[in-house]
């Protein structure tokens, strides 16, 4: 072979790596605009269920405080000034120190009352009771619950947690043909564990979908892991460690 036809080798061989190197940049870049355009829209979604999340809580809280107030408040509130006109015209000092003791213990009554509306517009919220209601809202199959914290996380934690099961639970409806779905939430020294599984045969991909990428965006915002299977149904299984 003469240097001529060498050199044509050699020629072709590096426009071949110069096109495969091509090809990768364009591949890598083009990946990373995909992850950044799901990021993004993880971040949209993320907001926008936080606080679809914390408005159904707030609304639910603030009726049950409007019924406090409108029903055992008003009540109360009338009792109290019926005992003081009671004790305007009452001249028995016997009667009138009986009016006055059942007067204050209505009103120790109200400062309860207004103390417990207070306490119920406050951050905190039963994040068992938030679970139990997500499962009764679902109707697809039937759901087995097991709930074993007894710290009182923050709210970043309990908004994670919701927005999680129902995102499981959306998928096992879209994707599953399971007749049962086990969510257990357990608390140990210094983690929490969250496994949802089921025992449908058709499970959605493992690697795709917005709402597993947002799982387990979630679950890295507080700083846990997640493993997610589907192998003998689908299974999503987070350790989340507690903050010092």
């Amino acid at each position: 072979m003469g240097v001529s036809g060498l050199v044509f080798i050699i020629g072709k061989y590096s426009l071949n790596i110069v096109d495969l190197e091509n090809k990768y940049y364009s591949y890598y870049h083009r990946s990373k605009g995909e992850k950044y355009k799901l990021e993004s829209l993880y971040q949209s979604l993320n907001i926008d269920q936080n606080n679809r999340i914390e408005n159904a809580i707030l609304s639910e809280r603030n009726r049950i405080s409007r019924d406090i107030h409108d029903g055992l408040g008003h009540l109360t509130s009338r009792a109290i000034l019926q005992l003081g006109a009671l004790m305007v015209v009452e001249k028995d000092p016997v009667k009138k120190e009986a009016l006055n003791e059942i007067k204050n213990t209505l009103s120790e009554g109200m400062t309860e009352v207004r103390r417990s509306l207070h306490n119920l517009q406050s951050e905190s919220i039963n994040l068992k009771a938030e679970i139990e209601k997500l499962i009764g809202e679902f109707s697809f199959c039937r759901v087995s619950f097991s709930y074993g914290l007894t710290s009182d996380f923050d709210m970043a934690f309990k908004y994670s947690i919701l927005y999680i099961i129902k995102e499981a639970l959306t998928n096992v409806s879209k994707h599953s043909n399971a007749s049962l779905v086990n969510i257990t939430l357990v608390e140990m020294k210094t983690a929490c564990y969250l496994k949802i599984s089921d025992n449908g045969t058709n499970p959605p991909a493992k690697d795709g979908g917005m709402g597993l990428f947002s799982i387990s965006k979630r679950i890295e915002d507080l700083g846990g892991k997640v493993e997610i299977s589907t192998q003998d149904g689908f299974r999503i299984f987070a350790t989340i460690y507690k903050k010092d």
